[in-house]
């Protein structure tokens, strides 16, 4: 009985230890979560303005120049996919980067070429035989604006080669601080918006229309990929905080069953001392 209370008792201080690693855990995702979910926040309206302006200056080129535009916008066809993967690179982010793999790697053929941000990531394709670039694995760590121009340069300069079809990027998607899911989205060739209405007073663009569109579609690239670069760290800081409170509450929930034994052994043990000390004063008494 004995070892039992001493097991009991060594079990609920590990579990205990457990809870204010878990419960600390989560105050730092809580706190990271909520200085990416600003910034994300934060970069909506220009992402925004950049859109509208974006299909104002297409409602003003000529029908043949807008054509042309868009054909050099189109894929090439035949060639394989880049896909530009976003997993994280600390874990204890419960199912974050096991639902991104799942959704993406039935999506892959032998010949496209990943290109890994995250550590997570370049572990679990380690053994693919798919050609990988790991030059960008720590770019999430602490994304800054310099970084979203560097790989966007790379992203160009590899599209513009003419080696890939597309550039696709797989990242998680942010609903709530609950829901949180894999999706992916193309980013070269870039998809323009559809034009504005007819105006009553159409736009004047200098020094010309199809000038300010060059200038637009490399911010509106930059904009786009800035923004689900963050999005899937507020995706990933909100997985982790949710991880790190269902253990805590897993935790609680097993400190109080083990309260419970512990008492109850302790009773059990206090119990029987109390009995063998009555018995051994009878039996002294009938002597």
């Amino acid at each position: 009985m004995s070892a039992n209370l001493v097991e009991t008792k060594r079990r609920i201080q590990t579990v205990t230890s457990t809870e204010k690693i878990t419960k600390a855990m989560k105050l730092v995702a809580s706190v990271k979560f909520t200085h990416w979910k600003k910034r994300y926040d934060e970069s909506k309206p220009y992402s925004l303005a950049l859109s509208e302006m974006l299909s104002v200056v297409l409602s003003s080129l000529p029908a043949k120049t807008l054509s042309n535009v868009r054909s050099l916008l189109d894929p090439v066809e035949g060639k394989p996919v880049l896909y530009v993967v976003c997993t994280s690179t600390l874990g204890l982010c419960g199912s974050y980067n096991y639902n991104l793999f799942r959704y993406l790697d039935p999506k892959l053929s032998k010949d496209d070429t990943l290109l890994l941000l995250g550590e997570r990531g370049e572990r679990h394709y380690q053994t693919f035989p798919n050609p990988k670039i790991t030059d960008y694995s720590g770019l999430l760590k602490g994304l800054e604006a310099k970084d979203v121009e560097s790989l966007l340069s790379a992203l160009l300069e590899k599209y513009r080669s003419g080696s890939y079809s597309k550039v696709v990027l797989v990242y998680t998607s942010y609903h709530n601080s609950l829901i949180q899911s894999p999706t992916e989205e193309v980013l070269l060739p870039l998809s323009l918006p559809s034009a504005t209405k007819e105006r009553a007073y159409p736009a004047s663009l200098s020094p010309s229309p199809i000038a300010v569109l060059e200038a637009l579609l490399p911010l509106t690239l930059k904009a786009k990929l800035n923004d689900r670069l963050l999005e899937t760290s507020v995706s990933e800081e909100a997985s982790r905080r949710n991880a790190m409170e269902t253990a805590t509450d897993n935790a609680d929930d097993m400190l109080k069953t083990l309260r419970v034994d512990y008492n109850k052994a302790r009773q059990e043990h206090i119990t029987q001392e109390i009995t063998e000390v009555v018995a051994g004063s009878r039996a002294s008494l009938e002597e």
